[in-house]
C-alpha cells in the first residue's frame, strides 16, 4: 500500500530543488525499501510537467531564412524557416524547433533534414539526427532535439541541413549550454523520515529476482530487506564489457559493434562533406579544418576530399598514407608525383586520353569552320 506521507515528502523535496536520484538514495539509506521508494517517486512525479523541456515556438520573430530547392522545370519550392533558441540551455534539456515550409509548384521527391549539434569553437559532431519528409509536405514541421546530458558548459552550434534532390543548404544557430545547478542536500525537516512501519526481524523466504546478472542477498546489514548487486562481466546484462566481445557474448556486443561501425561511417561522411564545402568557400579554411583532424585516417580522407574542390598540391603533400597520396596526385593530374607504378601508368593514360580528346575536338572544330 502506498505511503501518502512519503509521496508528499518527495513532492515537497522536489519543489525545493532536490534531484529525484538523490532523494531515492537518501530514502533507501533511511530504511525505506527500494520498491516503496520507486512507487512513491512515480506517484510524486506523475503529474509534473517535464521541466527539462524548453519550448521554442518563436516563429517569424527569430532569425528568418529562405532556402530554395530546385524542382523540375518551372517549379521552385522555397522553405521559409524560423528558429528561436534561448540564450542558454541546460544539459539534458530539450530544444523544440518549428520549421514553416511553403511550397509552390508540385514537389515530387522526399525532403531530407539533418540536425546536428557541434561545439562552436571546434569541429566534431556531438549529436546528429536525420529526418525524411515525403510529399505532400506539412505546413509546419516540429522537431524535438535532446541536448546530451554530458554536454560541457560552452557555446554550441545547431545546424539544420536541407537536402532536396541535388540541392542543399544549411541553417545555423548558436546557443550556450550552461552549468547544471545541483542543490546541496539538506536533512529533511518535514516530515521526519524514520524507519517506516514495523521493523522486520527476518528475511523473506526468497530474494530471487530471476536475473542471473545480479547477486541477491538479505541479512542484518540490509535490515532484512532484499538487496541486489550487479555481477561484473556477466553476459546477458545488455552491456558489452571489457572482457566481452561479439564472439564470446553476441547478445551484449553485436549491437554495440554495429553501432560503432555506423557511427564511424557517419563521422567520415561529415568530415568529407565539411572539407568540400569549406574548401569551396575558402581553401585556407578547408586546409585548417583538415590540419586540425587528430585521427590520421580522418586527416587523409579530409585532404583527399579537398582535392575534389581544388588543384593545390599542398592537399596531396600532407597525406600520410602512400596509396591515398597517389590517388590525390591522380585527382589533380600530377602524375609525376605518383609512386606506385601501376597507378602512375593509369594516371598518364587518363591524361593522354584527355589531351587526345581535346585535340580531336579542336581539329574537328577547325575543319567545320567556314573559310
Amino acid at each position: 500500500m502506498t505511503n501518502q506521507q512519503l509521496v508528499d515528502y518527495i513532492k515537497n523535496a522536489i519543489k525545493q530543488g532536490y534531484k529525484v536520484g538523490d532523494l531515492e538514495i537518501y530514502l533507501i539509506e533511511k530504511g525505506w525499501s527500494p520498491a516503496a521508494v520507486k512507487e512513491a517517486v512515480a506517484l510524486a512525479t506523475k503529474k509534473r510537467f517535464p521541466s527539462a523541456i524548453i519550448g521554442i515556438f518563436i516563429l517569424l520573430a527569430g532569425v528568418g531564412f529562405s532556402v530554395f530547392f530546385l524542382l523540375p522545370k518551372g517549379t521552385v519550392m522555397p522553405a521559409s524557416v524560423s528558429i528561436g533558441l534561448p540564450s542558454q540551455v541546460l544539459p539534458g534539456s530539450t530544444l523544440d524547433t518549428v520549421l514553416s515550409i511553403q511550397t509552390t509548384g508540385r514537389a515530387k521527391d522526399n525532403l531530407m533534414l539533418t540536425y546536428s549539434i557541434t561545439p562552436a569553437d571546434k569541429f566534431g559532431i556531438v549529436s546528429r539526427w536525420d529526418d525524411l519528409i515525403s510529399p505532400p509536405y506539412p505546413a509546419t514541421y516540429t522537431k524535438s532535439i535532446d541536448v546530451p546530458s554530458t554536454a560541457a558548459s560552452q557555446q554550441y552550434t545547431l545546424d539544420i541541413r536541407y537536402m532536396y534532390k541535388d540541392q542543399s543548404s544549411t541553417l545555423t544557430k548558436v546557443f550556450t549550454v550552461g552549468q547544471s545547478q545541483t542543490p546541496t542536500p539538506l536533512a529533511p525537516t518535514t516530515p521526519t523520515i524514520e524507519t517506516p512501519g514495523v521493523v522486520s526481524t527476518s528475511c523473506p523466504a526468497s530474494c530471487d529476482d530471476m536475473n542471473s546478472c545480479t547477486y541477491d542477498y538479505c541479512d542484518e546489514q540490509t535490515r532484512y530487506l532484499c538487496s541486489y548487486d550487479p555481477v561484473s562481466n556477466c553476459c546477458g546484462n545488455s552491456v558489452c564489457e571489457t572482457t566481452e566481445n561479439e564472439s564470446s557474448c553476441p547478445q551484449d556486443c553485436r549491437g554495440a559493434s554495429e553501432e560503432a561501425k555506423i557511427s564511424r561511417v557517419d563521422e567520415l561522411e561529415d568530415i568529407i562533406w565539411r572539407a568540400k564545402n569549406l574548401t569551396a568557400e575558402n581553401p585556407q579554411s578547408g586546409f585548417e579544418y583538415c590540419r586540425n583532424q587528430e585521427n590520421p585516417v580522418n586527416k587523409d580522407e579530409c585532404y583527399l576530399a579537398m582535392a575534389d574542390a581544388t588543384n593545390e598540391t599542398i592537399t596531396c603533400e600532407n597525406i600520410i598514407d602512400s596509396d591515398k597520396k597517389d590517388l590525390c596526385w591522380t585527382k589533380i593530374n600530377n602524375c609525376e608525383q605518383v609512386v606506385n607504378g601501376m597507378v602512375k601508368r593509369s594516371c598518364e593514360l587518363l591524361n593522354w586520353r584527355g589531351s587526345a580528346g581535346s585535340a580531336i575536338e579542336t581539329r574537328e572544330s577547325a575543319d567545320t569552320t567556314p573559310a
